[in-house]
């Protein structure tokens, strides 16, 4: 079923479906700066589901590099993270074994507050 949701009901089901994932979790998005809230489920959903397939695809910034506490995060505190950078990519989508969310919304602080 296709909904059509604001910027609080993508952070919302985003959510969810982060808490919902099992078996993998495909993060889509040019921009990353990644909340508390979310490393938290994304955390949680290893520790419930060990081997669940984490990708995360992201825009190489200007340095070709993600932020300092972005890249610590995925590369040493998530152990089934796969981490891929494209250049000029500009989709964003953000899925489970179960749902797909197709959006405009970066996984991004201010995106998920402000846009």
């Amino acid at each position: 079923m296709v909904e059509f949701l604001d910027t609080e009901g993508i952070s919302s089901e985003l959510s969810k479906m982060i808490t919902n994932s099992k078996e993998k979790l495909y993060l889509v998005s040019p921009y990353l700066q990644i909340s508390d809230k979310i490393k938290k489920m994304l955390l949680q959903a290893e520790k419930t589901f060990p081997n669940i397939d984490i990708k995360v695809v992201y825009r190489l910034n200007k340095d070709g590099e993600l932020k300092v506490n972005d890249m610590d995060f995925l590369l040493n505190q998530l152990k089934n993270a796969n981490i891929s950078a494209l250049d000029n990519l500009h989709a964003k989508c953000y899925l489970n074994e179960h749902t797909a969310i197709i959006t405009s919304m970066n996984l991004y602080q201010h995106s998920q507050v402000n846009n």
